[in-house]
């Protein structure tokens, strides 16, 4: 069974000088198709390292926590990406709980079906980074037909033009903009973006179940791409 795009928040999450507890994205529905897998991208501009937190979808209802797959940081700046397996339909609350403030977040989310239900590093396998200088981050995800990579990308410069499927794009931070995309799997998939000019830049990504994330630190950018391996075992399923 291939991995096929189901749903996404219908606005991000960006908030400056967090110092609650809770940051909730409400905006996305997840379908009721087989095979589930939610992805959640986060990017933290934190003048020092951030402090601990938890990702969980359906917070006031059923909860299911998210697990950490992959993070980075560049200076400043930090990426993680979370996933979960069989994530309950319909629409909830992903919900960031913090344990102290942090200078700026972005947080988003996409789900998809068709997506191997193992879990952990046989659904969102080999992780990867990835760092450079240049108006165009990248990132690039060796995947196979029937899979699917997504890619989540910081950096204080105005982000546009991705060569795949744009999730969101945020160009009105602060410190940083964000954004992410994500793209039907080939033998390998290059997420790319265009940035205003050139800055330092840091990746982290994974393959697998499917998500990608990335950091950067301030005038720095970060992309990070993550692989869903298809159910139907088409997909690569090494661990990282």
């Amino acid at each position: 069974m291939a991995v096929l795009f189901d749903a996404k928040a219908t606005v991000e999450v960006h908030a400056e000088d967090v110092d609650t507890a809770n940051l909730d994205l409400t905006g996305l529905t997840i379908g009721a198709g087989s095979n589930r897998v939610l992805v959640a991208t986060i990017a933290i501009h934190d003048i020092n390292p951030p402090p601990v937190f938890t990702v969980t979808w359906d917070p006031t209802g059923t909860p299911q926590g998210l697990t950490l797959i992959t993070s980075i940081n560049n200076g400043n700046n930090y990426t993680y990406l979370y996933g979960l397996v069989n994530p309950a339909s319909g629409n909830k609350t992903l919900r960031m709980s913090t344990t102290g403030a942090h200078t700026e977040v972005f947080l988003d989310a996409a789900s998809f079906t068709g997506a191997d239900q193992t879990g952990g590093a046989t659904t969102f396998a080999n992780a990867a980074t990835n760092t450079g200088t240049s108006t165009a981050p990248s990132v690039v995800i060796a995947s196979a037909v029937g899979n699917m990579t997504i890619d989540s990308v910081n950096a204080p410069q105005v982000i546009n033009t991705p060569t795949m499927t744009e999730i969101y794009s945020k160009n009105d931070g602060v410190l940083t903009s964000a954004a992410a995309s994500y793209g039907d799997g080939s033998a390998s998939n290059t997420h790319q973006w265009a940035l205003g000019a050139s800055v330092a830049w840091a990746s982290c990504g994974c393959d697998g179940g499917d998500c990608g994330l990335l950091g950067s630190g301030h005038r720095q950018r970060a992309t990070a791409v993550a692989k869903l391996a298809g159910s139907g075992g088409d997909g690569q399923h090494d661990a990282a």
